[in-house]
């Protein structure tokens, strides 16, 4: 089980007790519209309460962020200063925003690998990405309003998984660095087969199996769910009855038919990991740039352990392309209301400010990578560009149990809304574009 203590200890050097938080830069786009969200950059439960004063030659900054959008190409220096009610300087920290021109179609095709966790596994933000880049249309994929499509040739979005806009990625609920390492034919996570009414705001709720074993919701699927082991020794039953323990809204229990393994690692060919095969069996004539978007399984890991995995994965990419462009997504600040709904009142991933705490670490982390490997990783801030406040899930529900004004309250604590997932599109097409201009 995850054990608060456990992530104190383990993440205690940890340079994560500043106010502020900025990367050494931001990516802007010429005529693309950037937000940086205060609440994305500062470790407190309400930035609100102090008087925050952004100094930028460009831009406005509104009562809870920053926006621009660009019109000439440059470098921008971008200062906040945060102060108490009496004028006290509490802290301050400065940041670059580097705004390119729109890029170009390449000389030479580009394929892009995306890899990921559950906030992959639905494609939603490769899709959006790969839309930016390659169409021409202005709504999304999902039937919402966006920016104009690009329209640039020779950009292809590799992997065995694909969108409904046709782009290739790999995304696994419940998936840590450790999985893509793994040659194992299989994970230690289920699927299982049945009838369910569960839906997202049931995510990582937790169901115990016929021998007392603890299982948590991990992915949601028409048929089938799949659980990772929460507590407990021993395998899934191969049909039965789950019970349901806490968590989500959904209290049903959950009779099963079948109970299956998950398939492993999708890189693996007899026995080891092997980009080539994985490129020759998906058609595609190698990997360029790889997008790798995880982290939110492995809060309670050890510092130690993530960075020593991570490394481990990003020589394998490279042993195969020296040049490829390897790129860490950080995270977004997680749903307080959210947690509170999938993890209850116990264990780390109800720990607010710890898992506040475990973003901005993640961000030094990354960043710290990405000084060891200059040239061929870097890593992008998403938390300062991604709005926690209105692009999490949500449900309405009373205002308390003796008043029936309803109120909408987030549902899930790490898993986005749709618009949130464009948000992480966002990011990431900005990336993308000034790596290649």
């Amino acid at each position: 089980m995850h054990d608060v203590t456990n992530f104190k200890q383990t993440h205690e050097n940890a340079q994560i007790k500043r106010l502020v938080h900025l990367p050494e830069k931001y990516d802007l786009v010429v005529g693309d519209t950037f937000e940086l969200f205060y609440k994305g950059i500062m470790l407190c439960k309400n930035p609100y309460a102090y008087n925050i004063l952004v100094s930028c030659p460009i831009g406005k900054a509104w009562g809870r962020k920053f926006e621009v959008t660009p019109i000439i190409a440059g470098i921008y220096p971008f200062t906040i200063t945060v102060s108490d009610d009496f004028g006290n300087v509490i802290e301050k920290a400065s940041t670059s925003l580097v705004v390119k021109e729109k890029m170009t179609s390449p000389k030479s095709p580009l394929n892009v690998l995306c890899i990921g966790d559950s906030l992959t596994v639905g494609g939603e933000w490769v899709d959006e990405v790969y839309r930016r880049l390659t169409k021409t249309n202005a709504v999304t994929f999902a039937k919402h309003s966006a920016p104009v499509g690009d329209g640039l040739c020779g950009i292809n979005f590799i992997g065995k998984q694909t969108t409904s806009g046709g782009a290739g990625y790999e995304g696994f609920g419940g998936w840590r660095f450790s999985h893509y390492l793994s040659t194992e034919s299989t994970t230690s996570n289920y699927w299982i087969s049945c009838i369910h009414s569960k839906t997202t705001d049931d995510q990582q709720s937790i169901y115990s199996d016929e021998n007392g074993v603890k299982w948590q919701l991990e992915t949601i699927e028409d048929g089938r769910l799949k659980f990772k082991k929460h507590d407990g020794v021993g395998t899934m039953p191969k049909s039965g009855v789950l019970t349901y323990i806490s968590g989500g809204f959904d209290t049903s229990d959950i009779a099963f038919t079948k109970a299956v393994l998950e398939s492993g690692n999708p890189f693996v060919y007899n026995g080891k990991i092997d980009f080539e095969s994985y490129c020759r069996d998906i058609g595609a004539s190698g990997i360029d740039f790889c997008y790798i978007l995880l982290g939110w399984n492995s809060v309670a890991e050890p510092k130690d352990t993530f960075k020593s995995q991570a490394k481990q994965f990003i020589d394998l990419l490279l042993s195969f392309n020296p040049d490829m462009k390897i790129v860490l997504i950080g995270l977004q600040i997680p749903s307080l209301d959210g947690c509170a709904n999938n993890y209850g009142a116990f264990g780390v991933y109800s720990e607010y400010r710890t898992l506040q705490e475990y973003v901005f670490w993640l961000d030094g982390l990354y960043a710290e990578i990405s000084r060891e490997y200059a040239g061929n990783v870097s890593y992008i801030n998403l938390s300062g560009q991604f709005d926690t406040e209105y692009n999490m899930q949500t449900f309405t529900a009373p205002a308390n149990a003796r008043n029936e004004t309803e109120l909408s309250i987030q549902s899930n604590g790490v898993h986005p809304a749709i618009f949130g997932y464009y948000q992480i599109a966002d990011a990431v097409y900005r990336n993308f574009n000034n790596k290649n201009n």
